[in-house]
């Protein structure tokens, strides 16, 4: 399975029309070869202001040529072209999502808190793929942090090999406590000698986000 990830740098005045426009894209968008998977809003004063991060699913790259061909000039152009006048800036990546397998659920429910984790590695992919499963398999059921997923670049290492961990963040009480030492690592987050970089977001899903 493969992930689009994007992170959009939304025009202020227009983050709640914003918001409405990436639902209706969700409901327009979703078939047996694409699926809306995910959206989360970085809180205000926690991270880069109207920032959202949408992740779509699709099974391979055949079915990613046909979303993108949906979105450059069939059924989804419109909707497209809506969202792209309501931002000043968009992100946009693929990667093959190694775990877990996500599905999608129905109906509102209540907004839960996520950490966004792309980390720089020391080690080619081929080399750490196996040790960051194992790692992540093992980490604590005490944490902060509990994995909801992960994944790598669908072109391999590029530049420099990384991969991205998105963790969901246990309760209000581990959050306040992973903020009372800035200094200490939160709990439940991979650590390794062969991470050697992070780059984190903490973000807030919106009601209607499919996967949480």
């Amino acid at each position: 399975m493969l992930i689009v990830q994007d992170i959009h740098q939304v025009i202020g005045r227009r983050e709640l029309d914003f918001e409405s426009a990436c639902r209706e894209m969700a409901s327009a968008l979703n078939s047996d070869q694409a699926r809306f998977l995910w959206f989360a809003w970085a809180p205000h004063g926690a991270g880069e202001g109207y920032e959202a991060v949408t992740l779509i699913s699709v099974p391979d790259a055949e079915a990613l040529d046909h979303l993108q061909e949906r979105i450059r000039d069939g059924d989804l152009s419109e909707r497209w072209t809506s969202i792209e006048g309501m931002r000043y800036g968009l992100e946009s990546s693929t990667h093959v999502l190694e775990s877990p397998s996500p599905t999608n659920t129905e109906g509102d429910r209540e907004p839960a808190l996520f950490r966004l984790d792309h980390l720089a590695l020391s080690q080619p992919l081929r080399l750490a793929r196996g040790k960051i499963s194992t790692a992540l398999a093992e980490l604590t059921e005490e944490g902060t942090l509990e994995v909801a997923g992960w994944w790598t670049p669908l072109l391999g290492d590029l530049e420099s090999p990384s991969v991205v961990v998105l963790n969901r963040i246990r309760s209000d009480a581990a959050l306040l406590e992973a903020f009372a030492d800035p200094a200490k690592p939160w709990s439940g987050a991979l650590e390794s000698a062969f991470v050697v970089g992070r780059n984190s977001r903490l973000l807030r899903t919106a009601r209607w986000s499919p996967w949480t």
